[in-house]
């Protein structure tokens, strides 16, 4: 009788540890699936949604704007750690940017772009067509509508001013860049800056320095005026 009250213990023993395995699998893979959705739904990310849409509202409205930027430009491989500053005028489709020695001049239909180094001036004109699901003056607000996941980081403070900081990535991964990371304004749902990741190291960071909605701009501003620059050399590539 003994031994029999001893093999239904042991028996019992190790049901009870199987229910405790069975138990601990059970919970493993329910904290597995709770992560995984927590990705998939952390991608498209609803407070991020909800702060990009009203970014794109406010700036969809404007007529056009006027910006100061800086520009900085790091590559690990080249050992390049370069800033510049810049201005960019925006109208709809239609752009003027120009930094330390480029200028780029877009109607909507064509690009100019102006290259300076020391006395040498070249000028090269193209038909103006954007790149599918690229970067561009018109679509740094809207780009998160096709193509991107976007995730909210965190809230940051900066000379008394708020600013919610999101990260975007290519749904592509054949990009060449795996995320870029935008500043937003609290307040005024306004872009501070943003912050392009490339895969070979490289990183892209651009702070506005000043904003101002224009209601128009002075006429000429979006075209090439071949006067302006008569030291140039102009390649047509139409």
């Amino acid at each position: 009788m003994t031994r029999i009250r001893k093999e239904m213990n042991r028996t019992k023993i190790e049901m009870s540890l199987e229910g405790v395995k069975n138990g601990l699998v059970k919970v493993a893979f329910f904290t597995s699936a709770l992560l995984l959705v927590s990705n998939v739904f952390g991608q498209y990310d609803a407070k991020a949604k909800a702060i990009l849409d009203r970014v794109a509202s406010k700036y969809e409205s404007m007529k056009g704007y006027d910006a100061s930027f800086t520009m900085r430009m790091q590559s690990p491989l080249s050992e390049i750690d370069e800033t510049q500053k810049g201005n960019i005028k925006v109208s709809g489709a239609k752009y003027n940017l120009k930094l330390d020695k480029q200028e780029i001049i877009v109607d909507g239909k064509t690009m100019w772009t102006v290259v300076k180094d020391g006395e040498d001036c070249e000028v090269s004109i193209m038909e103006y067509e954007p790149e599918e699901n690229g970067i561009t003056p018109q679509n740094i607000y809207t780009m998160y509508q096709n193509g991107y996941k976007y995730v909210y980081r965190q809230s940051i403070t900066e000379e008394g001013i708020n600013y919610n900081v999101l990260d975007l990535s290519p749904e592509d991964t054949d990009n060449q860049f795996f995320k870029i990371r935008i500043v937003i304004n609290e307040n005024d749902d306004t872009i501070k800056g943003w912050k392009i990741f490339e895969k070979n190291g490289n990183r892209y960071t651009y702070s506005i320095k000043s904003f101002t909605e224009m209601k128009s701009f002075e006429s000429g501003t979006f075209k090439f005026v071949k006067e302006n620059y008569p030291k140039c050399e102009i390649n047509d590539l139409r």
